[in-house]
């Protein structure tokens, strides 16, 4: 690793941001998990309700479909869809927590107003620029492994005491822990890009969690809205794949995330394209600005 490389992991681990992002992720997986464990409880569960005044006829539907419901939930497919989301708790905070973390990585140097020092010692800004992503995917990969260590054994163990398979082994369960990887190491990228567009680290920071809290939500309501009233085609809900936060969830869930959604190669390309369009604004962005 080059000179800048190390300068930018030396500030990372020189200040409190790096702990307070884990602390944060580590949180933000528990509470994930729980909820996830509650449904996976639900969804395991054989549901005996019935309503009281339900017909005989009504009674043996209710019943049928729970049935069919309950063997789905149990099949090997269920099971690792299951496993995939315990597994991944903490994802969607998380990767809006890399992405923070990337964004201050570029700002901070301005907030701070040590643009100026940083460029003098690397005076080719495109150097600087790459060594601040790779820092960031380098918080984004020990993110990761910090949601792993959590949610995996804890997963591991609330299967079991569901007295099912944990699908650990299987190939489509480790494809989506692979996956959900490359999903921390792409929102950190997308940080930097977003931060190399402000100067202000609040607007930056405002901007970005905005986006992913708010922005995907009314996206996809605006894609609910288009195919139920506009244009009635299986494709528009497919297109929500386009959506960053939505992609990583497709890109991390064995199978199907909808009955319409694309497979999850299609959410790791989305993504991994916002991911390469974001690195290249960046480095733009950075090496034209003024630093005064």
């Amino acid at each position: 690793m080059n000179r800048a490389g190390k300068s930018e992991l030396m500030k990372l681990r020189t200040t409190n941001l790096w702990w307070l992002a884990l602390l944060g992720v580590v949180a933000a997986t528990v509470l994930a998990l729980l909820y996830n464990a509650l449904v996976a409880h639900g969804t395991l569960a054989h549901q005996d309700w019935l309503p009281a005044d339900a017909t005989p006829e009504q009674e043996r539907q209710l019943r049928a479909e729970e049935s069919l419901r309950y063997a789905e939930a149990h099949s090997a497919a269920g099971l690792a869809r299951l496993a995939a989301g315990l597994y991944t708790s903490g994802q969607f905070l998380g990767l809006m927590i890399v992405m923070l973390v990337g964004v201050i990585l570029v700002t901070g140097e301005y907030a701070q107003r040590t643009a100026a020092i940083t460029f003098l010692a690397t005076p080719r800004r495109g150097s600087v620029i790459v060594a601040k992503l790779v820092a960031a995917v380098a918080c984004g990969v020990v993110a990761w492994a910090c949601t792993a260590a959590v949610s995996i054994p804890a997963g591991v163990f609330v299967l079991r005491g569901e007295h099912v398979p944990d699908s650990l082994g299987r190939g489509d369960v480790t494809r989506s822990l692979a996956l959900n990887l490359l999903a921390f190491a792409v929102w950190a990228v997308l940080g930097v890009g977003l931060g190399a567009l402000f100067r202000s680290q609040l607007a930056a920071v405002v901007t970005g969690t905005v986006l992913y809290l708010v922005g995907s939500n009314v996206a996809m309501v605006v894609l609910e809205v288009v195919r139920r009233f506009l244009i009635k085609e299986d494709w528009v809900e497919t297109a929500q794949v386009v959506i960053p936060a939505i992609a990583s969830q497709i890109m991390t869930t064995p199978g199907r995330l909808s009955p319409h959604a694309p497979e999850p190669w299609a959410g790791a390309a989305v993504l991994l394209g916002y991911g390469i369009i974001a690195s290249t604004v960046g480095i733009m962005f950075i090496q034209k600005r003024d630093i005064s």
